[in-house]
């Protein structure tokens, strides 16, 4: 099954013993019992997984500018990072994305000391680290920071894109497998905030 319903079991595994048995006849005539048996463990990798949000009216910060966004004035947004984890430690976990041109960082954040960005290129890196199994239940890290979107008149109509895809990597201690989960980018259809409406996420003049 899926790692997923390991949920509450640390460093999964399982046991296979094979064993086989057969007669050979020697040189004598006299049958002769053959024995041999061998056991392997395989280890199931652990899930980790990376939720992009993009709010608006609700978030840590308090995010200002028109509803739908408006050419020629700017727009506040606050992108939510959550990673969760299921069954084994992973190490070195972070988090790459890239912003488009036409969107700024502001650098206000939850956690400074722990994501960066370069402005050559407009890549966001969130440094996360560990992050434990959910054995215990405290498999979740999260990081929020807030961006800004001022239209241009060729954008009115459209849906644009204000984070491009991110990608999560990390390193499961258990099976020494490299984990990695993408997800696709976030645009002004603001789907995960309670007060988005149809047609908001279209910029207008």
């Amino acid at each position: 099954p899926n790692s997923e319903g390991s949920s509450g079991v640390k460093n999964p595994g399982i046991s296979l013993e094979v064993s086989v048995r057969g007669k050979r006849i020697a040189e004598n005539q006299v049958p002769e019992q053959i024995i041999a048996s061998t056991m392997r463990t395989i280890r199931v990798a652990s899930k980790i997984r990376l939720l992009p949000r993009i709010l608006y009216s609700i978030g840590p910060f308090t995010n200002t500018g028109p509803m739908p966004p408006k050419s020629e004035k700017e727009t506040r947004y606050t992108i939510v990072w959550t990673v969760t984890n299921t069954s084994n430690n992973v190490s070195n976990a972070q988090v790459r994305a890239t912003l488009p041109s036409y969107v700024k960082w502001l650098g206000v954040t939850s956690d400074a000391d722990n994501i960066a960005y370069n402005p050559v290129g407009g890549e966001v890196l969130w440094n996360i680290g560990a992050v434990t199994s959910n054995s215990q239940g405290i498999s979740s890290k999260e990081i929020a920071f807030q961006v800004a979107f001022v239209p241009g008149a060729s954008q009115i109509g459209t849906v644009p894109t204000i984070v491009n895809e991110a990608v999560l990597t990390g390193e499961d201690d258990f099976t020494g497998l490299t984990l990695r989960d993408v997800r696709s980018s976030l645009n002004t259809r603001l789907s995960t905030d309670p007060n988005f409406e149809n047609g908001d996420e279209r910029v207008v003049q």
